[in-house]
């Protein structure tokens, strides 16, 4: 006995570190999360970022022009730069372009595109294309030099005299590449604001018009597939040449045995096309995204058609109850069968045919919701995330693993460079098979998440596909939908917009950290060479190399370079808000609802007259006559109502007035013994029993047509037209605002 006290025990206390240990996860976290939003909002780690980044921008291309113009020479482009930097024209050129660049830089991140200056928004708008330009140069001649080392070294080719050509080449329509990606996205990421401000404008609305629609249409932003096309060929050649640059060159970096070269330069290869694969997926994905957008306010203008209907039915509802009403009180006070016959025949009439009005908007209500189905299927299977996507998912977080790994190492090589001491190809070595399990690894995860979220979007699905089939018993048995409250038709209607999203994978900005930490590393390093290049001694063969004192100050450099560009990768992967929207919270309130709504909710009875009969049904209500309502014999007639409450109660109500009395002249004598036997008539029945409007020759005819928002189809079509007398004071009825009553001649 106590054996088993002792292990339950023990395993209640196995369960509490586990959820403490979890609970300290979460809570790290969350502060990791908020440290990001505070160093966004305060935005001095863009500023910091902004002044090293000018500055290593700056060594960079002063840099890349002595490399090119000492590629096919014996002289190393940094002594051939360091004699140059000690001229006076060298002096005054480097101060010229580091001063132009950072200064560029530094307005460029801190003004914002929204500003009010002309000035700063073309500061704003026209960096980001002058630093990808930059880049686009430097990371094509680093990339193509690379390769072309590795072809030349397995003995494919000998195209040393090929770099700088084809490295200028391809710098030039890489910068093109990089410009023209970014106008692009950037009118993408506009149009995917608008799109979302349109759907927020359109969920806003209680009911929604066949205008309304045509014009939401037409505001919805999309891009042709010329232009995506376009995107998925500019995605790729920027795989290229940035796959070169970042996989390529590890090979470089030391010296190996020829099989053990070749195996690494295949695994390099491999990662290249990874890279065009993975950055053709992004381009893929964030099309889609915008998509998504558009499929949203499709889905929002069909729920909000679904609740227009609903309401346009409880219009309906409202106005037979009102009629069934004043029927009925003037019955209770008829004098004769006779009299009630002719006074109320024309009413029933009109009972019926709004009957069959309700009837049909249940036809239109049933077919607007299989379209509400059918763009939510649409927009699920638009968001989901397919196998290969999730395979290349993985491949991409595999290869920001990688990136991260080949960060340090190049840190390392750094620090070995500048103590004069040679890089172990077991290094090299070992970081290319960390490389290669990564994106193993990081594959194999993203298929296991995507296959148990496909499963767990299953059960999500049915939760709600059950509250559809809630809404299908709401209209189709007991409840009509003229008596549902507002609240719960826009609370069906949200329940039914939630979709799953997909997973979502935050490892490319935790690697990025990773990386821009060890690559400030080097920048550190490049920076003081730059800066202090005057101090640099050379050895006896007349290479230049850094002095103790630069070494000092070269690890100060690189701790503030690594910082603050972690901080900032910190502050942009984590502190700004997404633009692309993931609903998970949102689904998980909207499950909740719709569990507490079919547990909780108990179907309410329909609505009585004053009868006590039930109110016509959506699906049930007859289209002829019920001439039992003539006879009060029958027992179809209120009994024990006072005429003077019923009055009382619906005199001061704007439906009134479209629900009162009207007969024809020939009534006009049994109105006037209905009058004295009755005691009189209530001011407002009385004005109605005499309105002119009553009279048949100014009586018209109307219709229930669809709503000009829907097209149904031909076989379920409803008939053209349901006549029923009115006056002209039906003009104000909610009905004709609504586009499903039509007035007729």
């Amino acid at each position: 006995m106590s054996t088993e006290i002792d292990s339950a025990m023990s395993a209640k206390e196995s369960i509490d570190k586990r959820r403490s240990s979890l609970s300290v996860v979460q809570k790290l976290k969350n502060e990791g999360k908020q440290l990001a939003k505070d160093l966004h909002n305060a935005g001095d780690v863009y500023v910091w970022y902004a002044l090293l980044d000018g500055m290593s921008l700056s060594y960079s291309m002063i840099k890349y022009v002595f490399d090119m113009l000492c590629t096919n020479t014996d002289t190393l482009s940094t002594d051939a730069m360091h004699d140059w930097m000690m001229t006076p024209q060298g002096v005054a050129a480097i101060t010229s372009e580091s001063f132009f660049i950072i200064t560029f830089s530094y307005f460029g991140n801190i003004c914002k595109s929204d500003e009010k200056s002309q000035w700063k928004k073309f500061l704003a708008l026209s960096w980001p294309y002058c630093r990808d330009s930059m880049k686009g140069l430097k990371n094509a001649y680093k990339g193509i030099r690379s390769t072309f080392q590795i072809a030349e070294a397995l003995g494919i080719a000998n195209t040393h005299q090929m770099i700088v050509p084809v490295g200028l080449l391809l710098g030039v329509f890489s910068a093109l590449n990089r410009m023209w990606m970014r106008k692009m996205i950037s009118e993408r990421k506009k149009m995917m604001t608008e799109n979302d401000n349109l759907l927020e404008e359109v969920k806003a609305k209680s009911q929604i018009s066949s205008d309304e629609i045509t014009n939401i249409m037409g505001r919805i932003r999309s891009q042709s597939n010329y232009l995506r096309n376009k995107g998925l060929t500019g995605a790729a050649y920027g795989g290229i040449v940035d796959g070169m640059y970042l996989y390529m060159g590890v090979v470089t970096i030391s010296v190996f045995a020829p099989h053990v070269y070749l195996a690494l330069s295949i695994c390099s290869m491999l990662f290249t096309v990874g890279c065009i694969a993975t950055r053709m997926y992004e381009e893929h994905d964030f099309q889609k995204q915008l998509v998504v957008t558009q499929e949203r306010i499709k889905l929002a203008i069909i729920g909000k058609e679904i609740q227009t209907l609903v309401l346009q039915a409880k219009s309906i509802g409202e106005e037979i109850e009102g009629l069934t009403q004043i029927k009925d009180e003037v019955v209770l006070n008829a004098e004769s069968l006779l009299f009630e016959q002719s006074l109320i025949s024309n009413r029933v009439l009109d009972i019926e045919r709004l009957s069959r009005a309700y009837a049909q908007l249940g036809t239109f209500l049933d077919i607007k919701c299989d379209e509400f189905e059918k763009q939510k299927s649409k927009l699920r299977s638009t968001m989901a995330l397919s196998y290969t996507e999730a395979a290349l998912a993985g491949i991409r977080s595999g290869l920001g693993a990688y990136s991260a790994i080949s960060s340090a190492l190049f840190a390392i090589v750094t620090i070995n460079t500048m103590l004069l001491m040679p890089i172990s190809p077991g290094l090299v070595i070992g970081t290319v098979a960390l490389g290669a399990a990564s994106v193993v690894v990081f594959l194999a995860h993203a298929l296991i998440v995507n296959y148990y979220h496909h499963k767990a979007q299953a059960k999500a699905g049915n939760k709600i596909q059950t509250l559809a089939e809630f809404i299908a018993d709401v209209k189709s048995k007991k409840e009509q939908v003229a008596a549902l409250k507002n609240e719960k038709i826009e609370k069906i209607i949200r329940i039914g917009w939630a979709t799953d999203p997909s997973p979502q994978f935050y490892f490319l900005e935790v690697f990025e950290i990773v990386r821009s930490f060890f690559s400030g590393v080097a920048k550190g390093q490049k920076s003081v060479d730059y800066t202090l290049n005057p101090l640099q001694e050379p050895d006896e063969k007349g290479h230049y190399h850094d002095t103790n004192i630069m070494l000092m100050l070269t690890m100060l450099s690189s701790f503030f370079y690594a910082i603050g560009l972690a901080l900032r990768a910190l502050a942009k992967g984590f502190g700004r808000e997404s633009l692309i929207k993931n609903n998970q919270e949102e689904l998980d309130d909207v499950i909740e609802e719709a569990e507490q709504l079919i547990e909780d909710e108990e179907p309410p009875s329909p609505p009585k007259g004053p009868s006590g009969s039930p109110g016509p049904n959506l699906r049930t209500c007859s289209s002829e006559p019920r001439i039992a309502l003539l006879d009060p014999t029958l027992g179809t007639v209120s009994a024990g109502v006072s005429p003077s409450s019923q009055f009382g109660k619906n005199a001061s109500s704007p439906t009134f007035f479209l629900k009162a009395r009207r007969v024809s002249e020939g009534d006009a004598s049994a109105v006037e013994r209905f009058k004295n036997k009755s005691g009189g008539l209530s001011p407002i029945l009385e004005d109605k029993l005499s309105s002119p409007s009553s009279r048949p020759d100014t009586q018209m005819e109307r219709r229930v047509e669809a709503p000009r928002f829907f097209s149904p189809p031909p076989a379920r079509r409803p008939p053209d037209s349901l006549p029923r007398r009115h006056s002209e004071s039906d003009l104000s009825s909610p009905l004709f605002n609504f586009g499903i009553v039509r007035d007729l001649a």
